[in-house]
């Protein structure tokens, strides 16, 4: 096609004249030719352009109502997360309160059980009564048979087993620091006797609290003395006089300070065995 005449197989629009049919090229005359040239060009007009912002009314209806669809989910998924973080809150808030309040009433319960009485406190942990009297109970518990005899004779403890008794474990271990640790400079040579003496000592009883030193101190040089006693006694050590005087005055100085007089200390001597007084 070159461009002039009617479009093979093409149907004039409505309104429009057909153009006159091409000249045949299969003989080409000089007459033919002219006439072809003459002959006027036909364009048809061309078709305006859309606009951009001319779409069809469906499809912006369509597109406006998806994108209020995509707004209202995001709006409603917003609500909804922020009345369960405030569902939340107010249940975390509710089983505080809960919470306080049953610690509350259990604190109310015991105080009128007297369990937390500010005038009631563990036996251990602090003693209004007579000193002497605690240090006889303490040493009655400490002393049993066991421990007087090897107090007395010197026999050597068999190895118990306190490990499926941890609460005995951790007395044990207590009471040879507590104890050890007050031994005087001058008796240090009695420390490898006194650590069997500690070893059989009962501990099936709490012991004191550590916030009493001067039970303690008076209870290690009690002990210890009655020791050296038993050993210058059965003839395992030889006597010495300055060690003893070193003992009676640190027993004398811990009496002192628990507020046991000396007759009291007396009275203390029958717990320990014969061979210790």
């Amino acid at each position: 096609y070159d461009g002039s005449g009617a479009l093979p197989d093409i149907v004039p629009t409505k309104g429009e004249e057909p153009p006159p049919a091409a000249p045949s090229f299969e003989k080409v005359t000089p007459g033919s030719l002219t006439k072809l040239l003459a002959a006027p060009i036909l364009e048809r007009a061309p078709v305006e352009a859309v606009p951009q912002d001319v779409v069809d009314e469906g499809e912006v209806v369509q597109r406006a109502g998806a994108e209020d669809t995509s707004a209202g989910m995001k709006r409603r998924t917003a609500a909804e997360e922020r009345t369960s973080g405030s569902r939340e809150e107010e249940k975390e808030e509710k089983e505080e309160d809960e919470e306080e309040e049953g610690i509350e009433a259990a604190d109310d319960d015991c105080a009128e059980d007297g369990f937390f009485d500010s005038e009631t406190v563990f036996p251990s942990a602090k003693w209004s009564g007579s000193p002497t009297v605690r240090a006889w109970g303490v040493l009655s518990s400490w002393l049993t048979d066991l421990a007087k005899d090897v107090l007395r004779t010197g026999v050597r403890v068999p190895n118990t087993d306190e490990e499926d008794k941890p609460a005995q474990l951790a007395r044990r271990e207590v009471l040879l620091e507590l104890l050890m640790s007050r031994v005087p400079g001058d008796c240090s040579f009695l420390t490898r006797r006194f650590h069997q003496v500690i070893y059989a000592l009962g501990v099936h009883q709490a012991l004191p609290s550590v916030n009493e030193a001067d039970l303690w101190d008076l209870l290690a040089v009690y002990l210890l003395r009655a020791t050296l006693r038993c050993d210058v006694r059965r003839g395992v050590l030889d006597p010495n006089p300055f060690c003893e005087r070193v003992l009676d005055h640190q027993v004398g100085l811990a009496a002192g300070r628990l507020g046991v007089s000396a007759s009291e200390l007396a009275v203390l001597e029958a717990v320990l065995p014969e061979e210790a007084r």
